[in-house]
């Protein structure tokens, strides 16, 4: 058996147990079935939110007696450590945000409350403020603060770092010493910890060497990511050293490259802040050097603070346009270049650039846009496409808010990436990123074949929701890029996750 085969046995054998979960998550039996096994304990002020409304469940959570029992330590550590992705708790808790603040609810003087209330703080930094506030609750933060004699700075600070950046509150509020140290000290780590980062991004942004014209025919583009870097990310799934390689081994169908000893040279195109070439720094292992490059300065500095947040030293940081690749002045083994292409004016272009660097027989990994895994993005964007690179903040998080609340199932079955919806930056680039082509299968080959590259395979995708069984390309069908097409008219929710595809240099 083939190391493909065997390769794609496991990881289909991974999305096997994926397909049980998905089924079970999405069968009519699902709320039953979650009830009976582990009742949520704010079941019954979710069930109150659906019935009454979402303003009628916060005040019975924030006048409940037992917030202990309601919102245990594991609910708040999660909600501090992730981006939450559940409809019902962000309804939930963007109505106890505006409870705070528009009933005037003295929470710094209750420490369950103080408890809850540093928790949304530390969830509307990771999710980039990405819920709706009303015009209420504005006037209402700005009242606060003309009343500031009549409770502590740092209560009404805290309060307006729940609606806008801390950098910029602290900046506006010429926060000093004497602010910090009067917060309790939940809030001062929350606080310290997002300013810290924040100064050491700025602190990087110059400091990364350019190569070339960067800009050039991309100002749009440059101008979302400057302004939102792209993704957000608090800590990623590291793998173990060595693993990519047999990956690519597998996908490329050149075994060679396994070889844990083999010096690789490896270039991520379109880095951005710099999630999957820290993961590859870590996959690739030993003897291998990694260069990221991307347009945006700001997504840059993200990378070099998390690179040196993970301990990453062979990853170099270039700021430059993937168009002008060869200024690298060198050629590569491995070309990495995902979720890039699609959002290029000429991918085309881009993509010859990209195989020009490319060494003979060295590979190219792109994954690429569905067209028809996006249908519903697709529509979802229709509405906007006239002035789709100006959408304002508020206009998204107004957007997500009707969404949630007139028709959740477009989000939680139809949603392809479903898990971008829930912070402001990724949301922007899965449903308002001013430029985007999308792909069939045959429309992606022959992008292949314009760079003068072979295709090698597309990498099975987890299984479509509500499929327990599904038949994918197995044997020589997995280099057979026709039996991909035909398997996705059979399944076309499948590639939602984008198509991964592999591609060879000629030798």
């Amino acid at each position: 058996m083939s190391t493909l085969s065997i390769r794609c046995r496991m990881s289909l054998s991974s999305r096997a147990s994926h397909a049980v979960r998905a089924v079970v998550r999405h069968s009519p039996l699902a709320d039953p079935l979650r009830r009976l096994i582990r009742r949520d304990p704010l079941q019954g002020i979710f069930d109150l939110g659906r019935r009454c409304g979402w303003d009628a469940a916060a005040a019975a959570l924030i006048g409940s007696t037992d917030l202990d029992r309601l919102l245990p330590h594991d609910w708040h550590a999660r909600l501090r450590r992730t981006i939450n992705t559940d409809i019902a708790t962000e309804l939930l808790l963007t109505a106890v945000r505006r409870r705070l603040v528009i009933g005037g609810v003295q929470w710094c003087k209750d420490a369950k409350l103080s408890d809850l209330v540093a928790t949304l703080l530390q969830q509307c930094i990771n999710n980039e403020l990405v819920w709706r506030a009303s015009r209420e609750e504005h006037i209402a933060l700005d009242w606060h603060a003309e009343q500031v004699q009549s409770r502590p700075r740092w209560v009404v600070f805290v309060q307006k770092c729940l609606y806008d950046r801390i950098e910029r509150v602290a900046a506006e509020a010429s926060a000093g010493a004497e602010l910090y140290d009067e917060m309790p000290d939940v809030f001062r780590g929350i606080v310290s910890a997002a300013l810290d980062e924040a100064t050491a991004r700025r602190s990087w942004r110059d400091r990364i060497p350019s190569i070339g014209s960067a800009e050039d025919g991309y100002a749009e583009v440059v101008s979302l990511y400057e302004e939102y870097p792209y993704p957000r990310w608090l800590d990623w799934q590291i793998p173990s050293r060595g693993t990519r390689r047999l990956d690519v081994a597998a996908w490329g169908g050149d075994a060679a490259f396994a070889d844990p000893e083999r010096p690789l040279d490896v270039l991520v195109a379109g880095c951005g802040t710099g999630s999957k070439a820290i993961a590859y720094a870590f996959g690739y292992g030993d003897h291998t050097r990694i260069t990221g490059i991307d347009l945006s300065r700001a997504s840059l500095a993200y990378a070099a603070v998390m690179a040196e947040k993970y301990g990453v030293r062979s990853l170099e940081l270039l700021r430059a346009n993937l168009l002008e690749s060869s200024r690298l002045g060198r050629q590569f083994d491995i070309v990495e270049c995902t979720g890039v292409l699609h959002h290029l004016p000429d991918p085309e272009a881009g993509l010859a650039a990209l195989a020009e660097v490319t060494k003979p027989g060295g590979l190219v990994h792109i994954s690429l846009y569905s067209e028809l895994a996006r249908t519903e993005i697709a529509r979802l964007r229709r509405g906007h496409e006239v002035r789709i690179g100006d959408i304002s903040d508020d206009e998204v998080r107004a957007f997500r808010w009707n969404l949630m609340q007139d028709d959740p199932d477009a989000i939680d079955r139809r949603l392809s990436l479903r898990w971008d919806f829930f912070d402001l930056v990724r949301c922007r680039d899965l449903l308002f990123h001013p430029l985007e082509h999308r792909y069939t299968i045959p429309e992606a080959l022959a992008l292949l074949h314009s760079a003068g590259l072979e295709f090698c395979t597309i990498e099975p995708p987890p299984p479509p929701l509500d499929r327990l069984w599904v038949r994918y390309p197995s044997g020589e069908e997995l280099r057979n890029p026709q039996a991909w097409h035909q398997f996705e008219l059979r399944y076309p929710e499948a590639f939602g996750n984008l198509y991964e595809i592999w591609a060879r240099k000629p030798a």
